[in-house]
């Protein structure tokens, strides 16, 4: 065996051998031309990687900017929502005011006979004809018209107790309205003195002080309604006009906002590459806001009650319908009562002033014919698309053409509800709702103008009325509904003067509610109009009521005229749903258990399964707001929301076939898909 030494020895002789053979360098050589090898695939791992990175960059950023974008169409959607909602309140006014205070001096109204009943008023009259519910203020309840200094027996100072005859006339048909609307509120505000003076007895002298006040009441419905619908005209026309940007809330463009949100999100060499950027607006291809948001056109009916004769006694009583541009004027005043020419003058100016108003128009699409508010067509659907393209330059590949990345994506409002449908299902191709008459949402509307010549107009729902809850077939013609108000009702006797703002415009819009002018504070009639209008359970599903909307929308710079919930009493005051619901319901509202009694009961939206989790909807967060939060518009950053949300979806989606037509279950693509340029991979 070789020591260690022996083993030293012949390893230095061999490694002598091998220089003296010439074979040194060899090795440096082989490792120079690795070297290159490994720096190449090291070059294109890099680009590579970089390369991935961008286009990962990329396709996030367009994620964002198409969730940017729907976000802005869902504001608009959310505003349209709420404002239609707005309307759905100035109908419940509009009804409430002649059922519970017009005809409040009945012999059947629960005024005179309470009844916590769910079942109809009975509507007959002295002269055993059918009746509908008709404005009849000519009572000691109200404050113009007391009868002498002693208090007879009710059906002898109140001739709307059980008036001798009565006589439904038929419904006309109307006539188109031209010229200037004449201002009629300094006009009707020097007519309360009038009426108040006027009532010395003569029959002829009370119909028209009925006239004027249930005009009054439907003129300021009509001008409420006017704004809210075009406030809602301006917001479609916004989104409908073009197809490749959108104004928002703010007035700013959303292709802007689209453009700032993917470029803030690019990483440089993104930004470096020349990026290209495109926005597609889905309801722009329509071109016309009534491809896909209809108003629905109704004609309401609403009756006073005029008087033949004269004298204490011997009032021969005609139920005419005001609206009515053939017969619905009264007789006028009688010649020997104790109203002066001037007098007869300031009325029949009145009269002229509201007739422009309270008739409703031959031309449907008039700012002032009336609507239940708007449907919107499901088989248009709101979306957005975001497409870009960027060719950044990398560091190991400075010569030559860059590698171009393309992204695109797709997002949507989803979850809220412009308001229902006048029918529960709708057809691809139609442009509106359709069904029998046992389909309609709420069948206590009056019957749609263009679409629902088959029903019968001499119904009771031809009188303003509504549905309090899904199914609901009676309505305020329900003994109860009305009943529920009777006690604050009987606390105060009622007064012209609290209508006589007519117009009264603020900052705010048309403040409609009842009110003495000039006179702070709160009257109860107006705490029982709010109370009344108040979301009830048919409102919550069927609308998305936003519950904070001054603080969501009113608060900040706004393009839009936006209008404040009924309520406000100063311009900067902020009043929204939830006011309604927690200082003026609670009055009613253990009498009423179809009246909403949480604000957060109208967050009946999609709620999110938690902060990252959109898998479904969290039924402990449904209806519930998270304590000490503060709202944002839609309903609370944790908790329970209402409105429209928004999602990302793909293209697929968007060319299949889906289930939109209602109960019918009828599905079918989309009218607006994608065009195809935006369909391809690039």
């Amino acid at each position: 065996m070789l020591s260690y030494f022996d083993m030293a020895k012949r390893v230095k002789r061999w490694s002598l051998k091998r220089k003296d053979s010439g074979e040194s360098g060899q090795m440096a050589i082989f490792v120079a031309l690795i070297f290159q090898v490994l720096f190449v695939f090291f070059a294109m791992t890099i680009n590579i990687g970089l390369l991935v990175h961008d286009k990962i960059n990329l396709q996030n950023s367009v994620d964002l900017a198409a969730y940017y974008g729907a976000q802005r169409q869902a504001e608009m959607l959310n505003l349209i929502a709420h404002t239609n909602y707005q309307i759905r309140q100035s109908w419940k006014l509009l009804a409430w005011r002649i059922r519970a205070v017009g005809d409040a001096n009945r012999r059947t109204h629960p005024m005179k006979a309470p009844s916590n009943q769910e079942r109809p008023i009975p509507m007959r009259g002295g002269g055993g004809a059918e009746d509908y519910a008709s404005v009849c203020a000519n009572s000691n309840k109200w404050q113009e018209q007391y009868w002498g200094t002693s208090k007879p027996p009710e059906n002898q100072y109140n001739v709307c107790y059980d008036p001798s005859s009565i006589r439904v006339p038929p419904l006309p048909e109307t006539v188109d309205l031209t010229g200037p609307l004449v201002p009629i509120n300094a006009i009707i505000r020097n007519l309360s003195k009038d009426l108040q003076n006027a009532f010395g007895g003569y029959c002829s002298q009370y119909g028209p002080s009925n006239f004027i006040l249930g005009a009054t009441w439907l003129a300021q419905y009509k001008v409420d309604v006017k704004e809210k619908k075009e406030l809602i005209r301006q917001l479609a026309d916004n989104l409908s006009q073009n197809t490749s940007d959108f104004r928002d809330i703010t007035g700013d463009t959303t292709f802007v906002g689209v453009q700032k949100t993917l470029l803030n999100n690019l990483t440089r060499s993104n930004r470096e590459g020349s990026p290209q950027i495109e926005f597609f607006n889905s309801l722009g291809v329509t071109g016309n806001r009534n491809s896909w948001l209809r108003e629905a056109p109704i004609k309401p009916y609403v009756f006073y009650t005029d008087f033949l004769g004269s004298g204490n006694t011997g009032c021969s009583a005609l139920r005419k319908r005001l609206n009515d541009n053939l017969n619905g004027i009264p007789e006028g005043f009688d010649s020997s009562g104790n109203t002066d020419q001037q007098s007869k003058i300031r009325y029949m100016n009145a009269v002229r002033s509201l007739m422009q108003i309270i008739y409703e128009p031959q031309d449907l699409t008039s700012p002032f014919h009336s609507i239940a508010g708007v449907e919107k067509n499901p088989w248009v659907m709101a979306y957005v698309g975001v497409r870009a393209q960027t060719r950044p330059v990398k560091p190991f590949a400075p010569f030559g053409s860059p590698i171009r990345l393309t992204a695109k994506a797709f997002a949507k409002p989803f979850g809220g509800r412009v308001g229902p449908w006048i029918y529960s299902s709708w057809p691809r191709g139609s442009g509106n709702s359709a069904g029998q008459a046992d389909d309609r949402i709420d069948p206590l509307l009056p019957p749609v103008a263009d679409v629902d010549p088959t029903i019968v107009a001499g119904l009771d729902h031809v009188v303003p009325n509504y549905s309090r809850y899904p199914g609901d077939r009676l309505g305020l013609r329900a003994q109860r509904a009305i009943t529920a108000f009777v006690p604050n009702l009987m606390q105060f006797s009622f007064s012209y003067k609290l209508y006589e703002p007519t117009t009264d415009v603020s900052p705010n819009g048309v403040d409609i509610l009842a009110r003495f002018p000039n006179v702070p504070g709160d009257h109860p009639m107006r705490k029982l109009e709010r109370a009344a209008i108040s979301p009830d359970v048919f409102d919550i599903t069927y609308y998305s009521i936003d519950p904070q909307f001054f603080v969501g929308y009113s608060e900040a710079r706004r393009a839009f005229p936006i209008k404040h919930d009924m309520g406000f009493l100063l311009p900067d005051t902020p009043y929204s749903i939830n006011s309604q619901i927690t200082l003026d319901a609670p009055t009613v509202a253990q009498k009423a258990p179809w009246m909403v009694d949480s604000w957060q009961h109208t967050l009946t939206g999609w709620v999110p399964m938690g902060g990252n989790d959109y898998s479904g909807i969290n039924p402990e967060a449904f209806g519930r707001c998270g304590d000490g939060l503060k709202a944002i518009p839609g309903g609370c950053p944790i908790g329970g929301r209402t409105g429209y949300s928004v999602k990302l979806v793909n293209i697929d989606y968007l060319k299949s076939s889906l289930p939109l037509g209602g109960v019918s279950g009828e599905s079918g693509p989309i009218y607006n898909p994608p065009p195809p340029s935006w369909q391809s991979f690039e």
